[in-house]
């Protein structure tokens, strides 16, 4: 646990969502094999063999999630907060694969604190990524 201290000035210019962007993100992390949240049972187990079957299938999807979520600081592309508009998974997986490529790209270089393999090196990485960030949506987080 941590805690925060911030200014009364900060708190009143915050604002608290839901973000199924985030979510979905966090749901990789555990499809990837760090620990579930407490109660989790045999459909994880589903879920991470179904999840292991998409990513042998996608030779992109698995060096981007093998490189970029190695180290605690993932690619800001990922994380980025829903804006008021967005009222939907869609919205903010269109936000994230309209990402500029060289966005994306800088983006991995800082995540990675190295250069970015040259298969992820592609025009249309971000749009990959929400692709990949859309099936475990509806595979994994959606339903529960």
């Amino acid at each position: 646990m941590g805690v925060w201290l911030i200014g009364s000035d900060t708190l009143a210019r915050s604002r608290f969502t839901l973000s199924p962007l985030a979510e979905t993100v966090g749901r990789l992390v555990v499809l990837i094999g760090r620990p579930a949240p407490a109660g989790e049972g045999s459909q994880l187990d589903v879920d991470r063999l179904a999840y292991r079957e998409r990513i042998a299938a996608d030779s992109f999807a698995a060096t981007f999630v093998k490189v970029a979520f190695r180290r605690a600081w993932l690619p800001d592309f990922l994380t980025v907060p829903p804006r008021p508009g967005d009222r939907s998974i869609d919205d903010e997986l269109g936000r994230l694969a309209a990402t500029p490529s060289g966005t994306y790209l800088d983006d991995l270089a800082v995540a990675l604190q190295g250069p970015v393999p040259d298969a992820l090196r592609v025009p249309d990485g971000a749009a990959r990524v929400a692709d990949l960030l859309s099936w475990i949506w509806t595979r994994s987080v959606e339903p529960d």
